[in-house]
């Protein structure tokens, strides 16, 4: 799918010329920059507040990151900017980095990760996001941090880091080409969550128009626990971070190859919903089988209940407020089945359901849809990667 959607000339060579050896502190003009300590909200306190735990797959999307309360002196000097870098700098993500593209006006970001911004007289911004996506990044960030409990890596060795950098030129070539990939998928995600945004009008007019039951009459938790050494290591593999927040369904996906704690198995059609922190709203109805974290819970729809009508259900804020009254633990709040179980909500009759799931069926196919297309995309971005960042391809034209 994605050869069909760009045309690229590239040739193999024994290696680019003008390369030079360069660090990321000499292309960005000194060291980076510490974010902000603040506090993160769902709620519109402030700017909107860029942590590591929104840089999903060295992506960002801005519909789901959080604000902060921050005053205008300190926001000024922790803004991100449409092309800045960012990099964790603690935690089992350290060295976990993002290329910043369009944010919103005044967005600033969190203190666990560190801002640098490329010299546009030497580097293009968009390139060195790739670079700290590459193989040899990792390796780097792997060698250069520091505590086994909560590994460090700090702003200086982040700028340390050094790699054979090619010339301006080549440095955008091969930007415009993995960037056009990045696109493609962005734009997909945007379809993606304007369909959800009209799947949930469809089914919020049947909030008070059906037959008064209580949660656990419509959604039957399914507890099939797997080990990870019973399936196939190609098995999909959910976990929390493959999820975008507020309803927004899946971002990513991983497998089951390396996993050694228990999972979850789950089936095409069932609803999966975050349990750990459920202010997050992780929600996603996959249309593949495959297993996933503890921490997620696997709902079937009861005989009867139309799976589109359950997955809106547990999506819908109504549901979210009542999980997190019945949650238990302060800094870490787990949702519990006793308590969701019982939350009264409304069945619309079979007839209702089958009406209304016609016009969003559709929509839930087309938005597995996509997210297929962006699986090929991202395998195609990433199988290039090496082959352009190491110069033994080389790209001579890129046309749309």
């Amino acid at each position: 799918m994605p050869s069909s959607l760009l045309s690229l000339d590239l040739e193999s060579v024994e290696m680019s010329e003008g390369r030079t050896l360069s660090t990321l502190a000499e292309l960005c003009g000194g060291k980076g920059v510490y974010g902000l300590t603040a506090s993160a909200s769902l709620e519109p306190v402030g700017p909107k507040f860029l942590r590591t735990t929104d840089m999903i797959d060295g992506t960002i999307d801005w519909n789901t990151v959080p604000f902060c309360e921050v005053n205008d002196a300190t926001a000024a000097k922790k803004r991100v900017l449409h092309g800045d870098l960012v990099i964790s700098r603690t935690g089992a993500n350290a060295g976990a980095a993002a290329y910043v593209s369009t944010p919103p006006a005044g967005a600033v970001f969190a203190g666990y990760l560190v801002r640098f911004r490329a010299d546009p007289a030497k580097a293009d911004s968009r390139f060195l996001g790739y670079v700290l996506q590459s193989r040899p990044w990792h390796d780097y960030v792997g060698n250069s941090r520091t505590g086994s409990a909560q590994p460090q890596f700090n702003a200086v060795l982040m700028g340390q880091f050094g790699f054979d950098c090619p010339s301006l030129p080549e440095q955008r070539r091969i930007a415009n080409v993995l960037g056009a990939l990045d696109d493609l998928i962005e734009a997909n995600l945007g379809l993606i969550n304007s369909l959800q945004q009209l799947r949930t009008a469809a089914w919020r007019g049947t909030r008070t128009a059906g037959r008064p039951v209580v949660f656990g009459e419509i959604a039957v938790l399914r507890n099939e626990r797997v080990n990870p050494s019973q399936v196939s290591p190609e098995t999909v593999h959910l976990g929390l971070e493959h999820f975008a927040e507020n309803g927004g369904g899946l971002v990513a996906q991983g497998s089951a190859a390396g996993l050694d704690s228990q999972k979850l198995r789950f089936q095409s059609g069932d609803v999966l919903y975050g349990k750990l922190r459920p202010y997050f709203r992780k929600v996603a109805r996959p249309d593949f089988d495959g297993v996933c974290s503890s921490e997620i819970w696997v709902f079937h729809p009861a005989d009867g209940v139309d799976a589109e009508y359950l997955e809106w259900l547990a999506s819908s804020s109504e549901f979210t407020e009542f999980a997190m009254k019945g949650s238990g633990g302060t800094h870490m709040p787990r949702a519990r089945w006793d308590h969701v179980a019982g939350m009264p909500v409304s069945l619309p009759s079979p007839t209702e359901m089958e009406r209304i799931s016609d016009i969003t069926l559709p929509m839930w196919q087309l938005m597995w849809s996509l997210t297929a297309d962006n699986d090929a995309l991202r395998r195609t971005r990433d199988e290039l990667l090496p082959h352009l960042l190491s110069g033994r391809v080389s790209v001579r034209e890129v046309a749309g």
